[in-house]
């Protein structure tokens, strides 16, 4: 057999004959591809927000429920269970070129359709598929972080993309303002900024990679459903509950506790935002010198002294001060959940996996939302019933109860 043909099975794009080479510089036109796959999700997920009050005026005729106008954001997170998954099992079986260039353009037109219709329930059909391609084009990414980066620094690009990601999110607000300021419908035009996202793809090939694939990488594709810890699948749970549901009620939390001003509210979640952001950039320093078991016990803990805090407390002020160690845990838990994924599973299985690990975060907030919860619980019971889930996990990491070992992948 020639040395140089690519065994069944290795991973889109691997180089024959580069297993002992050392690490080559990456593309940066494929870094810029990377980077252009991690903000569509956030941009969708924010840009409806300061949206919903102008569209209802304007669409919702009198006597009607305005369910359908909540679902425009609502709709986001359960089409990420759908659309993650199925394109990262696409990404570890066909080229990524063009599956990216397909995900992009779907996402840009059902994106922009707001600004053309008319039909509220259309509107909703089309923020479906906005969210499952902008959920694949997340995925399809963070497996080619895996796919061409080392562990070395695979962990300071992944969080340097969080932190990018988190940015992402907090500047569309005000630009989606100011573009609504004309009109609601005018906001949505700013996916036109996400065309470079297809033209990359396009442009050329993706490039070889250039460095030693793991061993099992190189075998037979491995069939049926990725093999993922459990204890990663309940941390991304967990953490999908800490930073996505209780992000959903900050709003209302803060009113129940006497802060009126809209403006003060923005402010202190922008000041978590801002914690989160520092945190980002430094994970790369933390990996270097923290095991992933570690980094995981202090995203936890911050969530739980956070969460407990504000489920305890009446006074706003100690709340705002809580909200430094959730946005601890909002800085390091989703880039090491990514990171995680990609060093316990089968590389064969990066894309599955890590569609799966994404649905079940999108997953979790899908849970305390529903009415009767609230009622029972209360947005404070909610936040503590969080802390003590989180305090629980940290427990499980710190004496071995949730083991994160890397899974051995099928024969």
């Amino acid at each position: 057999m020639d040395s140089d043909a690519v065994a069944p099975g290795a991973p889109p794009g691997f180089m024959p004959g580069t297993e002992g080479r050392a690490k080559a510089a990456v593309p940066g036109t494929l870094l810029a591809l990377i980077m252009f796959t991690q903000f569509p999700l956030a941009v969708a997920l924010t840009v409806t927000a300061p949206l919903l009050a102008a569209m209802a005026a304007d669409l919702v005729q009198p006597g009607d429920s305005t369910f359908l106008v909540k679902l425009v954001t609502g709709i986001v997170g359960p089409s990420i269970i759908i659309g993650a998954p199925v394109a990262g099992w696409l990404a570890d079986r066909f080229d990524r070129r063009p599956l990216l260039a397909a995900l992009g353009t779907i996402f840009i037109v059902s994106a922009m359709a707001p600004a053309f219709l008319d039909n509220l329930g259309w509107i909703v059909v089309s923020r479906f598929f906005t969210g499952a391609c902008g959920g694949g084009l997340l995925t399809v990414g963070m497996v080619m972080v895996g796919q061409y980066y080392d562990e070395k620094r695979r962990p300071g690009v992944i969080g340097i993309l969080a932190f990018l990601t988190l940015s992402t999110s907090v500047l569309t607000l005000p630009i989606a303002g100011a573009l609504a300021s004309a009109g609601w419908r005018n906001a949505f035009y700013i996916f036109l900024l996400l065309v470079p996202l297809v033209l990359l793809a396009l442009v050329r090939p993706l490039p070889p990679v250039a460095r030693a694939m793991p061993h099992d990488a190189a075998g037979p594709r491995s069939r049926g459903l990725p093999r993922v810890p459990i204890a990663l699948l309940l941390i991304a749970f967990t953490n999908g509950l800490a930073l996505n549901l209780a992000g959903i009620f900050y709003s209302f939390y803060f009113t129940e506790l006497g802060v009126k001003d809209v403006g003060t509210i923005s402010l202190l979640l922008m000041y978590q935002a801002a914690v989160a952001g520092v945190l980002t950039l430094l994970f790369g320093r933390a990996s270097a010198r923290l095991s992933q078991t570690q980094i995981f016990i202090v995203c936890f803990t911050g969530a739980a002294l956070g969460l407990g805090t504000q489920g305890l407390t009446s006074d706003w002020r100690i709340a705002a001060v809580s909200l430094t160690f959730t946005g601890i845990a909002m800085g390091w838990l989703v880039p090491n959940v990514a990171a995680t994924t990609i060093a316990l599973v089968d590389p064969r299985q990066h894309g599955a996996a890590l569609g799966v690990v994404r649905a079940v975060s999108a997953m979790a907030p899908l849970l305390g939302i529903s009415q009767p919860l609230q009622v029972a619980l209360g947005i404070q019971g909610i936040f503590l019933s969080i802390a003590t889930l989180a305090a629980l996990v940290v427990l499980g990491l710190v004496t071995g109860a949730l083991p994160l070992k890397r899974v051995e992948p099928r024969a």
